[in-house]
């Protein structure tokens, strides 16, 4: 089996919104890293020009009590949203909106 395979068919198992933080942070050039399923460690280039920041998030509310300091991700969470307005703005600059 090919790793574009697994990649693929991993992607089509997580839910949309795990795919787009992981797509964002690869585009802007940020890192994640998956601790646990639906548990990422994520650092995205700080827009301000201060060093980026590890923020550990869960797509999984029960998640949050074995990862303390996690925040949880999903519709409607600031950090959803600031990533969500910033992919808008992103795709407004370059012509593909």
């Amino acid at each position: 089996m090919s790793t574009e395979l697994d990649a693929s068919t991993r992607l089509e198992s997580n839910s949309p919104l795990e795919a787009f933080l992981r797509t964002y942070a690869d585009v802007s050039g940020g890192l994640w890293d998956e601790i646990e399923p639906q548990v990422y460690d994520l650092m995205l280039p700080s827009s301000g020009g201060s060093e980026a920041e590890v923020v550990r998030v869960t797509f999984d509310p029960e998640a949050l009590a074995e990862h303390r300091g996690a925040q949880l991700a999903s519709f409607g969470t600031p950090l959803v949203d600031q990533l969500l307005a910033d992919a808008v703005a992103r795709a407004a600059m370059s012509g593909s909106f």
